[in-house]
């Protein structure tokens, strides 16, 4: 099996999330991708959503999509979540499978900060996109013997943005799903007064 793991906060999941792992996972002919929100990511402020709301979002966003899954493997764990944790568990619980991690161009570029880096490179390939504006990483040649590079539609979509227009009470439609857009108005996530 060819397994995907995308990570992050998803405060709160949207579509260039969806479009990326979709694109990585035709590319790359995933079996499946993993949608890991992060509990206490180190490397950035802790997300505004609880867990159980960005988790349901993740579920509900993944829905239509077969290939697609939400874990909260991280999100079970206490304490920060550190990439090569989440991979030692995918591993484990996924003997034999190929793993690949989704990661952004600006984030990857950060990988000397990661706990245990040349772990990280060991357990997974990595799967690098571009996001619009990104300049063109130079990996050490080791490093990039185990990285793809996946070329995605440019959707200049943050969840930073989203948030801030859910504050200002202005539409979010069409940056998230449906769905999620429910949720977010039914729990009142990131309005000014909640």
């Amino acid at each position: 099996m060819k397994l995907g793991i995308l990570g992050g906060t998803f405060d709160p999941i949207h579509l260039a999330h969806l479009r990326i792992a979709e694109e990585v996972r035709l590319a790359l002919e995933l079996d499946r991708v993993f949608f890991v929100p992060a509990s206490n990511p180190p490397h950035r402020p802790g997300p505004l959503a609880t867990a159980t709301d960005r988790l349901e979002m993740v579920r509900i966003a993944t829905a239509p999509n077969p290939a697609f899954e939400a874990s909260d493997l991280e999100l079970r764990r206490v304490g920060q979540s550190y990439t090569v944790d989440t991979l030692r568990a995918f591993s484990s619980l996924h003997p034999g499978s190929e793993l690949w991690f989704i990661i952004g161009s600006d984030a990857v570029a950060e990988i000397d900060s990661w706990r245990e880096p040349d772990e990280v490179l060991r357990l997974a390939r990595f799967a690098i996109v571009s996001r619009p504006g990104s300049p063109e990483l130079i990996l050490r040649q080791e490093r990039e013997a185990r990285v793809s590079r996946v070329p995605v539609s440019a959707l200049a979509i943050s969840a930073r943005e989203i948030r801030a227009r859910c504050a200002e009470e202005t539409s979010i439609r069409y940056l998230v799903p449906d769905a999620v857009l429910d949720y977010i108005r039914k729990h009142r996530l990131y309005a000014e007064d909640a």
